[in-house]
């Protein structure tokens, strides 16, 4: 009997320095009772009700999701804050560049309207000059060259330009020698 007693006091000495040392190992982190060896030991008839775990109430459950979600939306409403700035000067810049497009718009349409009116003004001329040119070379050559003679030099190279060759010769051959001379140097240029 003593010596049963001695192997059962021994066994309960073992027994504790083994769960005592997995305490340990536990606290220090080498190992994690609650991932090894407890679900083992929750099946051990009689020491299985020592190790059960145990419930966590609902209240604090929801206390914790609810911190979380908290969190969580802390975080969203964060992100959505730095969104709602980079989409405001994004608006700012797009408000800004219309304002220049407007003035650039403008500004083409005020040269479209400026080359408009040049250019109408140089058909307007063009018309006058060809319409010239045909009531001169309808005239004898010595009634066109009197007239020419009167006229700038410029002027009056514009109209030759646009007179056929055969009138321009006639009409150059009845002119002041000197002028004809000083126009047809112009219009070799």
């Amino acid at each position: 009997m003593k010596v049963t007693l001695i192997v059962i006091l021994l066994l309960s000495i073992i027994g504790g320095l083994l769960i005592g040392g997995a305490y340990l190992l536990d606290y220090l982190g080498i190992i994690s009772l609650t991932e090894t060896l407890i679900p083992h030991l929750v099946k051990v008839p009689y020491l299985g009700r020592f190790f059960i775990e145990k419930e966590i109430p609902l209240e604090v459950l929801k206390e914790e999701e609810l911190r979380k979600l908290e969190i969580s939306l802390e975080e969203k409403g964060k992100e959505l804050e730095l969104k709602k700035a980079r989409l405001k000067k994004v608006e700012e810049d797009l408000v800004k560049k219309r304002k220049e497009l407007a003035v650039l718009e403008k500004g083409l349409y005020e040269q479209i309207k400026g080359l408009k009116k040049k250019e109408e003004a140089y058909q307007d001329r063009e018309k006058n000059l060809r319409d010239l040119a045909t009531y001169l070379q309808g005239m004898p050559p010595v009634a066109s060259a009197k007239i020419l003679e009167e006229m700038d030099d410029l002027l009056v190279i514009d109209i030759l330009r646009r007179m056929e060759e055969r009138n321009v010769a006639a009409v150059m051959m009845k002119m002041d020698p000197k002028k004809a001379s000083e126009i047809s140097r112009k219009m070799s240029r």
